[in-house]
């Protein structure tokens, strides 16, 4: 079941390889992919002490050698944290009054920062960049409801151009706060911005309110091939992209245990580096498997995207 999921997150993403609107920022092509990792045994506690020898990465079913960062867990943290104030943002929200408790959950370096966009209709970066947990607590207790919007795509985008002012030798977070779906973005094909995060080195969590089907059931339901995949299941779908986690919540004693749960498992994961110089243009689908005794579980970055040298798409071939 879980290789079916990684495929379908790869086709979503593939989908635009062929008749692709333009990247939506200057391109990038990075030299190198990291594959956040995270592994735990059949009871969900965190398997530590690892070696690179225990790691089997395959880039499009081709197995290729990986070297594990070893310091990466105390390389600063840069998050921007993407809240949802409109549409039925502010009923929700209430039952988490702890919001501004995920900032000493995720950040707990004096060099870790971060960014906070709020989102109705229209995203607005409430908070730049900043250290001063007292400073972004602030500017949370200051978060008023919103339109009847949630226009969650132009919020990414926004937090996509927040980020790039981050170096690749930090550790990359977005964590969203809100509903799993977009509801009047101006981005006509949500597309373009899957693979502009397939792109870069970072990772998306997502903590959603008022839980409804699973994962598993939606993608099924849906053609993985049709933008309306991405649309209908946009919070999932980037997390299991890139390696974070998505979780639901009904009240603030859920909501305090999953963001507990998300700030655990940034803290606790596995940095694999992939050298992706001389990779070519397009999607690459990524699967991680750990070979150690006990049957894990493996949660890791399932596809990462190149654009070619002009920044246009090339067809792509997508796993079987």
């Amino acid at each position: 079941m879980r290789t079916k999921l990684r495929y379908l997150l790869v086709a979503i993403v593939g989908t635009l390889a062929c008749g692709a609107q333009s990247p939506i920022s200057t391109v990038r092509r990075p030299d190198f992919l990291y594959i956040p990792t995270l592994v735990q045994n059949k009871s969900g506690e965190i398997i530590y002490d690892l070696s690179p020898q225990d790691f089997v990465v395959e880039d499009n079913g081709v197995s290729r050698s990986v070297t594990l960062t070893n310091d990466f867990h105390i390389r600063p943290i840069a998050m921007v944290l993407v809240v949802q104030s409109g549409r039925n943002a502010a009923a929700e929200l209430q039952a988490v009054p702890g919001l501004s408790g995920l900032l000493d959950a995720v950040l707990n370096q004096p060099q870790d920062r971060v960014a906070i966009i709020a989102y109705d209709r229209q995203p607005r970066l409430i908070q730049d960049f900043t250290s001063d947990t007292d400073q972004a607590r602030a500017t949370l207790s200051e978060l008023r409801p919103g339109d009847d919007g949630a226009s969650l795509f132009d919020a990414l985008h926004l937090a996509l151009s927040v980020m790039k002012q981050v170096p690749d030798d930090e550790q990359k977070v977005i964590l969203t706060v809100g509903g799993r779906r977009d509801h009047g973005s101006n981005l006509s094909d949500p597309l373009p911005l899957l693979q502009e995060i397939a792109s870069q080195n970072l990772s998306v969590y997502c903590l959603a309110f008022t839980p409804r089907r699973s994962l598993t059931g939606d993608l099924h339901m849906l053609n993985p091939f049709s933008a309306l995949a991405a649309r209908e299941n946009a919070a999932q779908s980037l997390a299991q992209l890139t390696g974070g986690d998505f979780y639901q919540f009904r009240n603030e004693k859920s909501f305090e245990e999953r963001m507990m749960e998300v700030a655990n498992h940034i803290h606790n994961r596995y940095m694999l580096r992939l050298e992706t110089r001389g990779s070519d243009p397009g999607v690459h689908s990524v699967r991680v498997q750990v070979q150690v005794s006990g049957d894990p579980r493996v949660t890791a970055r399932t596809a990462y995207f190149i654009f070619d040298k002009s920044g246009k798409t090339e067809a792509a071939v997508v796993p079987k």
